[in-house]
């Protein structure tokens, strides 16, 4: 009998998962903050996307997407059950520098695992990566993007 509802569970798992019901897992929580420039001025109406990182063929969890504001300033923050440890990253999108191509640089930010917070639905202080300078070319990160 055990047997059997243990297969009925893990048969049911990915179908109360679709439906946004968390089964497993402890929820943790991270968020990210900083300014934009470009060339040292504010650079507005950058898309940040956040995700949460998956393994394998389960595509990423996107958590939040927003543009820095006519300052260059955003502030994006998510949340997820998991059952080991989340691992939240940043995407930034721009041309600046770089108008004259048809698809956007991405720069990429994996957030520190001492940004996390568990056993919550929003951090208690989140990753401030300061100012970046757009302008500056990003060696391991920087790449183009068309999809965004």
């Amino acid at each position: 009998m055990l047997r059997v509802l243990l297969c009925l569970s893990i048969q049911f798992l990915p179908i109360l998962s679709i439906f946004g019901i968390e089964t497993l897992g402890t929820l943790q929580s991270a968020g990210v903050q900083g300014n934009l420039t470009c060339n040292g001025a504010p650079y507005s109406h950058a898309r940040i996307k956040m995700w949460e990182v998956d393994i394998g063929p389960i595509p990423d969890d996107l958590w939040m997407e927003t543009f820095s504001d006519s300052q260059g300033f955003f502030k994006v923050q998510g949340n997820e059950s998991e059952t080991g440890w989340i691992d939240p990253k940043i995407s930034i999108f721009h041309d600046c520098n770089d108008e004259t191509v048809e698809c956007l640089r991405k720069l990429t930010i994996v957030v520190p695992r001492e940004y996390i917070t568990q056993n919550s639905a929003t951090p208690e202080k989140y990753f401030d990566i300061g100012t970046i300078n757009l302008g500056a070319k990003f060696t391991t990160s920087d790449d183009h993007d068309c999809s965004n």
